[in-house]
């Protein structure tokens, strides 16, 4: 059997996401939780142009250390970690969803909880796979610095070139290659018990014979939905923007922490509107490759 078509992966996916919205609501919205400390952090610390001053002479209050902590902490670690979790609920509710399985909640919390660990290291062992592609720059900064340092530099900086332009060309070609064998490692994990090794073969041996035909269902959903959401925060930011504009008699400090708030609530608001959109399509494409491997 082939692989489910473009468009019916398009209208399946627009259609489970419609269809249970305020089932991925639940738990997309924790995502907010980051936003709460980043929140707290702009009363506690200063931003921009004071900011940079006051840290490169050292001059931060313990407040501001505080509240510069909490905008790491908030946005970074906790954000990442949330969003993490929020991807295995998702793919275990979506296939739950098309299952039509009796799994309460609860369930599918528990066997978040218990495969957290390995979840968080197939993430980390991939993200780090999806850095070998930078490797290939290697000899751009070594041949940079021939062209710095010895004779012949105008030799040395026409390698350089070459090498960043071969070498940007490969790296895009290996990345590629990577994130496609492994793209699909978090949902054998997940739904089908395997380890993180076993995973992560299991997804590549998925897409062998049809990486042209997978590539293009991974990446046409993402170009269409991503245009409709850049286009919409646009949008939104602008409408903002507009509104704050014209309140009389705002300083340029509340200006700026309240544009802060706002670009924040957006740039959240778009991860737990549409991370659900995005899951589904892909969990739909990944159930189509093992049904039909």
């Amino acid at each position: 059997m082939k692989l489910i078509p473009l468009g019916q992966l398009l209208d399946k996916s627009w259609e489970l996401y419609t269809h249970h919205f305020s089932r991925f609501m639940k738990i997309t919205t924790w995502l907010f939780l980051g936003s709460i400390f980043y929140l707290v952090s702009l009363a506690l610390s200063p931003r921009g142009n004071e900011l940079g001053f006051l840290a490169t002479q050292g001059l931060l209050s313990v407040p501001q250390m505080i509240g510069l902590a909490l905008s790491i902490l908030g946005m970074g670690l906790i954000f990442s970690l949330i969003r993490l979790w929020a991807q295995m609920e998702l793919i275990q509710t979506a296939d739950i969803i098309e299952k039509k399985a009796p799994t309460a909640a609860a369930d599918v919390h528990k066997r978040t909880w218990n495969l957290a660990l390995p979840f968080l290291g197939l993430s980390l062992f991939r993200g780090f796979l999806w850095t070998v592609p930078l490797l290939v720059l290697i000899p751009f900064y070594f041949f940079g610095v021939l062209s710095l340092t010895a004779e012949n530099f105008a030799l040395w900086g026409a390698l350089s070139l070459l090498s960043a332009f071969f070498g940007s060309i490969g790296g895009l070609i290996l990345l590629v290659v990577l994130v496609m064998w492994f793209w699909f490692a978090g949902f054998a994990l997940l739904l089908e018990g395997k380890t993180v090794m076993d995973a992560l073969r299991h997804a590549r041996e998925l897409i062998r014979g049809r990486f042209f035909a997978t590539l293009w269902r991974l990446i046409v959903p993402k170009v269409l939905f991503k245009a409709v959401i850049v286009i919409a925060h646009v949008i939104l930011f602008q409408l903002f923007t507009i509104l704050l504009t014209n309140i009389p008699g705002l300083s340029d400090s509340l200006y700026s922490t309240l544009a802060l708030i706002i670009g924040n609530i957006v740039f959240v608001g778009s991860f737990v509107l549409t991370l659900p959109l995005f899951i589904s399509a892909d969990y739909l494409l990944y159930d189509s490759l093992r049904k039909n491997q």
